[in-house]
């Protein structure tokens, strides 16, 4: 009976899990897209990764910053480093990471161009271009010559 509790006891464990990382992978898609598929990638073929890894990740805050973070090429290093301390270390090190990750990847750099400066401009009557009265029909056609657009 108790080898039977041990067994069902570990499967919960590892449903839970995996309930964890798919909520990991689904909170990181949707917040870095392809930017976390890529650094997902980096991080497979640096070797980084297996159930202790995935574990200590799963218990710190902000997972999917911290994956995203590492698997950047230029960190590929650092997450070699923490991949190969114990699990212990390994824990600690992620968790300090995460602050650091949150900061650097919480403000991530729009694509969009910079905004445009003020407008200024006005009407043609801030400029000192009153519309003479249409009765007078001379001043009005010498004024409408003046100020009519231009075709190009």
């Amino acid at each position: 009976m108790t080898y039977a509790k041990q067994i069902a006891e570990q499967q919960v464990q590892q449903q839970s899990f995996v309930a964890k990382m798919t909520e990991i992978e689904k909170n990181a898609k949707e917040e870095f897209g392809d930017v976390y598929d890529k650094s997902v990638t980096n991080l497979q073929l640096a070797g980084v990764g297996g159930q202790e890894f995935l574990q200590a990740l799963a218990a710190i805050p902000s997972p999917e910053k911290v994956i995203t973070f590492l698997g950047k090429s230029e960190n590929i290093n650092e997450a070699i480093r923490i991949a190969n301390l114990s699990p212990l270390q390994m824990g600690v090190e992620l968790t300090k990471l995460s602050s650091k990750a949150t900061k650097e990847l919480g403000k991530q750099k729009s694509n969009a161009p910079a905004p445009v400066g003020d407008v200024e401009g006005g009407s043609s009557r801030a400029l000192g271009t009153v519309e003479p009265d249409p009765s007078d029909s001379e001043a009005w056609i010498r004024w409408r010559a003046a100020n009519a657009r231009k075709k190009r």
